[in-house]
């Protein structure tokens, strides 16, 4: 399957991956393969555009769906140790 790259599959990867998407799940939102995404990750990483602006964009969208799981995950740790601090999080059992 070739995919478009174009706004409308940019934006289906980066609204899945913000979500918590796996790099396939991404793809398959985008009805592209995993494959084809690698591929404009890796036109991306040697500056071609639009793939170098997409693949930044990628980046950024993985980098916040991992910190709000963090986030989530000390929160919850928050909740069950009855503490609002990230010293007593790090540390709870």
């Amino acid at each position: 399957m070739r995919g478009k790259a174009d706004e409308r599959s940019f934006k289906a990867v980066l609204d899945a991956v913000q979500q918590g998407g796996s790099n396939r799940a991404a793809a398959a939102a985008a009805g592209i393969t995993e494959q084809v995404l690698y591929r404009w990750i890796a036109r991306g990483d040697i500056g071609e555009e639009p793939f170098a602006t997409f693949t930044l964009a990628f980046q950024r969208a993985k980098d916040d769906a991992v910190s709000d799981r963090v986030l989530s995950r000390v929160a919850a740790i928050n909740r069950m140790s009855g503490s609002n601090s990230m010293r007593s999080a790090a540390f709870a059992p």
